[in-house]
């Protein structure tokens, strides 16, 4: 992408290193023109003034547009003159029209502490390109947006899409595409009206239909969950991870949905030590709409047991981050003494909570509510060994089979149970082996449609007739 003259004219912000318990000073903006013409593709450039690179990685920034925030995600620094760091980042996605920019700089010390806002900048976008465009480097390479076009137009829709896919018994899908402009998802979430909010590796949510949106800084979203009350508060709740000191940290975040953009960003955990090497976490709303939030142990396989930290564990919360008032011992620690959770699924019958491990381990967990009071933890009753080398990546339930997800494996493990005991599996057998590659997500859609998240596509098995 080019640097417009929005960049180098209109917006030469300049925000001052601060205290972390000191708000950041608020942006200077050079005087703009009244109006910049852009065709919503530019990049918007800053000044930062900081002592080193340590202290500039502490500070933040929010974008403001038509005074709706949201935090501004792949910023790119390089030393400039002095203290100084010169600092870009892509634009959010803009609609054609006339739309004012504002930028905030803020710090996050056990609360968000935000300077003032700068000066408008007015800005008219003639051709809103900005949802469909990459984002900018955050000093890790990455792959580039796969995209349906080429120099030669359209490409070619899959060899599978159309195709049908049919179980042992009986049971028949038609697989279909749904999109082929995704960028390495890591989660999966339908939302009630039907939208998939598709966390991607670059670190922003992609809606289909819709746009892309950055949600966070410099961090790398794994899981998603939509707020059973979606339909009145538009909240979605996001697993990142994020850089420190000490190594990788796992963040539980909440936003608020908004035409196809996520900002109002609150922060409910923070800081919990994530594995240096492929980090795993989960999140799931329960059928008790409470927020289910499991951790990997840290690479310290002791911390998994160890009741005192949140690596290892399944934490269970209220929608605000708060520990629910009949948690056992008055801990947000539901169940413990687990490696890398990477899934979350309840047995819509039983209401048995199935937590799917990336060493290949299949967990059922039930909520146990014998202690004083009828205070609830989760008690592991089962745990079945997966088949080797599967590495699963999602799961989810549908008519009663759980469908695991496996992106080293390449396949959709559909898991059938006793009908006398819920807990005791009773058969298996492997859907889509290699049809797709790596398969990174999956979820059941109220339209009762199995989503699957591959490197690149999103697709859905729609099914056509009941098992004979």
């Amino acid at each position: 992408m080019q640097m417009s003259r929005l960049s180098t004219l209109a917006c030469c912000i300049v925000v001052c290193a601060c205290e972390r318990k000191t708000p950041p000073a608020p942006p200077s903006v050079e005087p703009p023109p009244a109006v910049e013409t852009i065709n919503g593709s530019e990049r918007i450039a800053w000044d930062q003034r900081a002592p080193n690179a340590t202290e500039l990685a502490a500070i933040r920034y929010a974008i403001y547009v038509d005074n709706s925030r949201s935090e501004m995600s792949a910023i790119s620094c390089s030393p400039g003159a002095a203290d100084a760091f010169t600092c870009t980042a892509r634009l959010p996605p803009l609609s054609a029209g006339m739309h004012t920019l504002e930028l905030a700089a803020f710090v996050v010390d056990g609360s968000v502490l935000e300077s003032a806002r700068s000066s408008p900048l007015r800005v008219n976008v003639v051709a809103a390109a900005a949802a469909s465009m990459p984002p900018a480097s955050s000093g890790v390479p990455g792959p580039a947006r796969h995209s349906p076009f080429d120099a030669r137009g359209p490409r070619p829709k899959p060899e599978w899409d159309g195709s049908t896919v049919t179980t042992s018994d009986g049971l028949a899908f038609q697989l279909e595409l749904v999109s082929d402009e995704l960028e390495y998802p890591t989660d999966l979430a339908v939302a009630p009206d039907g939208r998939l909010f598709v966390a991607e590796r670059s670190g922003r949510i992609h809606v289909i239909p819709g746009s892309a949106d950055v949600i966070v800084s410099g961090g790398t979203p794994l899981a998603l969950a939509v707020d059973p009350e979606f339909a009145r508060t538009h909240f979605v709740y996001a697993v990142y991870t994020t850089a420190t000191r000490a190594g990788p940290a796992f963040s539980v975040a909440r936003f608020r949905e908004a035409s196809n953009t996520f900002g109002d960003r609150v922060v409910l955990l923070d800081n919990i030590r994530a594995a240096a090497s492929d980090p795993s976490a989960a999140l799931r709303f329960g059928p008790d709409r409470m927020l289910y939030a499991a951790f990997d142990d840290g690479g310290d396989a002791t911390s998994a047991d160890d009741l005192s930290s949140a690596q290892g564990k399944i934490l269970r919360l209220n929608a605000d981050g708060s520990t629910p008032v009949d948690s056992e011992g008055a801990t947000p620690m539901y169940a413990h003494g687990f490696q890398s959770p990477r899934a979350l699924a309840w047995q819509p019958e039983s209401q048995t909570l199935w937590v799917a491990d990336r060493r290949a381990v299949l967990s059922a967990i039930v909520s146990a509510g014998r202690f004083a009071g009828g205070r609830q933890r989760g008690l592991t009753r089962q745990r079945y060994a997966l088949p080797e080398r599967m590495a699963p990546s999602a799961m989810t339930f549908f008519r009663g089979d759980l469908f695991i997800a496996s992106d080293g494996g390449r396949h959709l493990l559909r898991v059938r149970f006793d009908p006398r005991n819920p807990m005791a599996i009773a058969g298996t057998e492997r859907l889509l082996d290699d049809q797709l590659g790596p398969i990174r997500a999956v979820a059941t859609g109220p339209d009762e449609a199995i989503y699957i998240g591959t490197e690149h596509h999103i697709a859905k098995l729609v099914p056509l007739r009941p098992p004979q």
